[in-house]
């Protein structure tokens, strides 16, 4: 089964499971835009979803989710049987593992929460104006003007913030950015989620930058 067929099919399990504040948003960028989170889905909490259709190998998994790990609060990881025997011997147990079987999504084991998140790359989720505003509102000051560039501004914040702080903000960050396009999908949806429908969720090659 091709990815795309595989994250409509996980969309829809979410939107019956996760909580009502929810949102979704797919192809996060993530880990300073070197990879990207096939599925997000986002309250006050992240809950990332890695994606291995029929087509794909695990050869590179492993690495994938120790970036995952440092960036979101919980991962799993989505297979077909053709992967699972190789799943459950190599993906870690913080790691969730569900299992797409007859067109039906089924969650063999639970993600756990990762309590401790890297600062550095939550704060590279923030554009440069999120993280000057960050700054200010707590009173970190100067900000010199040959210094505004998007290394020095996440260098700087992990230095005066506590992971803590810099979550809160990179959580209003999401819902700023991912939340309208959210709603359209959900107005344009109709009773199931479509291939089609995947447009309006996932971020666009110039947000990949």
């Amino acid at each position: 089964m091709y990815e795309d067929c595989l994250k409509v099919l996980l969309i829809d399990y979410l939107l019956d499971v996760m909580p009502s504040d929810s949102l979704i948003t797919c192809e996060m960028p993530f880990s300073d835009s070197k990879r990207r989170a096939d599925v997000v889905c986002i309250s006050d909490q992240t809950h990332a979803y890695e994606i291995k259709g029929e087509k794909d190998n695990l050869d590179s998994l492993i690495g994938q989710l120790k970036d995952y790990k440092s960036c979101f609060t919980s991962t799993s990881i989505v297979i077909t049987e053709k992967h699972l025997i190789k799943a459950k011997r190599i993906v870690p147990k913080e790691f969730g593992i569900m299992l797409v079987l007859d067109k039906k999504i089924i969650p063999l084991r639970k993600a756990s929460n990762i309590k401790r998140l890297d600062k550095l790359g939550l704060a590279s989720f923030l554009d440069i104006k999120s993280l000057i505003s960050l700054l200010k509102n707590n009173n970190i000051y100067p900000i010199k003007k040959h210094f505004i560039n998007s290394y020095y501004l996440k260098i700087h914040a992990c230095k005066k913030l506590s992971t803590n702080t810099i979550y809160e903000e990179v959580i209003l960050f999401f819902r700023k950015k991912y939340l309208p396009r959210y709603k359209l999908f959900l107005k344009e949806r109709g009773d199931v989620t479509h291939v089609e429908d995947l447009i309006y969720l996932t971020s666009l090659p110039d947000e990949l930058i």
